[in-house]
């Protein structure tokens, strides 16, 4: 009787972390675009209709949508050596793939800020377009050569900047680090939410653009890809899976830890876990979530282990169910509704002040 126990819990424990593919009871709507192969992609979100919208010799990757759905902004590899070279481009185009055109973005220092060092390159990371719809936000990471570093100097930088390429101007503290791994605004558009990257290393912080601080990080855990909710109460983030006994190295997605990680929502004013998502055998760390506009799905990128690619999963957001969407397709970024809330200006008063200490 007692092995007849241990056998139904560990059966039960294994249901709990490897949760059944199944068919949506609510089928998922809309559209969503991706990367596959260094070119944009959208699909609907039934896994329908798939179709490239960018055809180039240089990698495009890191879609983000318009509020309104019309626009999708991406990032271009760029070429070029010497000093101050940008390594990736912001490019727009309609959500149909035509009238494609680069947004004009340069850091523009030659000297690093605070430093009397050159700039030797700097390169886009991540692309948030504002709620407003005016402005998208930039993270930026630049580099500079130590003359007795062979390490260099490394920071990040936040942007604003107008569809247009005009009004490009500097928001907040510079913040050491390698990269920005992910950059979210809060639906409202008064906050920020990135990751700094340094080392293998991220930890989830918010940008406020009113008070024009950072907040403190979120807790003592790694997490990645961070995302606002659609009504802005919840934040989907990839963790790394702590109950993992092994040290991660680099040689994951874009520097992400290759062991395994699972997918968490956070309450972001009590800073808890509300619900998780834990992978399945053939499912290898979830990364880059993004929400449905009704805020009860998620999409993300995955990497299966049995094909030796990365591949899109649709998963509920209470973690209950998942499916296959797309075959070699990561980087997802889901469609706004067609008729975006109203939504105030970045400069407006937020309706919430993180904890935060002035930089």
């Amino acid at each position: 009787m007692r092995r007849l126990v241990i056998l139904v819990l560990l059966i039960a424990g294994l249901v709990a972390a490897y949760p059944a593919t199944v068919q949506a009871s609510s089928p998922p709507a809309g559209q969503i675009a991706f990367e596959r192969h260094g070119d944009i992609w959208i699909v609907d979100a039934d896994g329908g209709h798939a179709r490239r919208l960018t055809i180039s010799s240089k990698t495009e990757q890191r879609p983000a949508w318009s509020p309104d759905g019309r626009t999708i902004a991406f990032i271009r590899a760029g070429t070029g050596n010497g000093y101050n070279v940008c390594l990736n481009e912001i490019w727009l185009m309609n959500a149909d793939g035509t009238n494609k055109r680069r947004v004009k973005f340069a850091l523009g220092p030659k000297v690093m800020p605070g430093t009397t060092h050159k700039q030797t390159r700097y390169g886009v990371d991540e692309l948030a377009w504002a709620p407003n719809g005016r402005d998208i936000a930039v993270g930026a990471s630049a580099y500079s050569s130590y003359p007795d570093m062979a390490g260099g100097l490394f920071a990040l930088q936040l942007y604003l900047v107008r569809p247009d390429g005009t009004k490009r101007r500097r928001i907040g503290p510079l913040q050491p680090g390698m990269a920005v791994d992910s950059l979210t605004w809060r639906p409202n558009g008064s906050q920020l939410l990135l990751i700094p990257w340094n080392r293998g290393a991220g930890h989830l912080v918010v940008y406020d653009l009113v008070a024009k601080c950072y907040s403190e990080p979120y807790g003592n855990r790694e997490m990645w890809n961070a995302v606002w909710s659609p009504d802005g109460t919840r934040i989907a983030a990839s963790v790394l899976d702590d109950r993992n006994d092994a040290s991660p190295d680099l040689s994951g997605h874009g520097g992400m830890p290759a062991y395994p990680q699972h997918l968490v929502v956070i309450d972001p004013q009590t800073k808890e876990e509300v619900s998780f998502w834990a992978p399945g055998r053939s499912v290898h760390s979830p990364v880059h979530p993004t929400w449905s506009p009704d805020g009860v799905w998620l999409a993300c990128s995955f990497s299966n282990e049995d094909e030796g690619s990365w591949d899109t999963l649709l998963v509920s957001a209470d973690g209950s169910e998942s499916s296959l969407l797309m075959a070699d397709a990561e980087y997802p970024a889901w469609r706004p509704a067609s008729t975006p809330a109203q939504v105030s200006s970045p400069t407006s008063t937020a309706t919430s002040t993180p904890t935060s200490t002035p930089n």
